[in-house]
């Protein structure tokens, strides 16, 4: 058995992944993201963690990639943009889901379960368990 708790944040962004992943994806668009960050602890416990903690931590991450163009290793910058370039091999979700587990585990959050980036209401990708 385990207690979960999970908080959910928004943000904007632009981005593109190589030409040989996805002809349609490869060009320069936009998502409304939404992220759900899950921690989870084992047993049956009253609480896991403050919600407001885990949020502002959660919306500390994300607010640099609030109406940015996100870039991987690699990528030329967007002349004009706010680009945000970010440890990862590609600007997807799958690795914007890894990227924001890894970082909020580096910022001391404890018990990280899954985190998942949904691109629209039915696309998504998750890192963890």
């Amino acid at each position: 058995m385990r207690t979960c708790i999970s908080v959910k944040s928004r943000f904007i962004a632009g981005h593109r992944v190589p030409e040989n992943l996805s002809q349609k994806c490869s060009k320069i668009h936009g998502h409304n993201y939404l992220v759900r960050v899950k921690v989870c602890v084992d047993g049956s416990t009253p609480w896991v963690m403050d919600l407001d903690e885990l949020s502002k931590a959660v919306n500390t991450l994300l607010e640099p990639l609030d109406h940015s163009y996100i870039l991987s290793e690699g990528q030329e910058d967007i002349a004009g943009a706010k680009n945000v370039r970010l440890p990862i091999k590609i600007a997807s979700a799958e690795e914007l889901s890894r990227w924001i587990y890894e970082s909020l585990e580096n910022m001391g959050i404890k018990g990280l379960s899954e985190v998942e980036v949904c691109e629209t209401e039915d696309y998504c990708a998750s890192y963890g368990e």
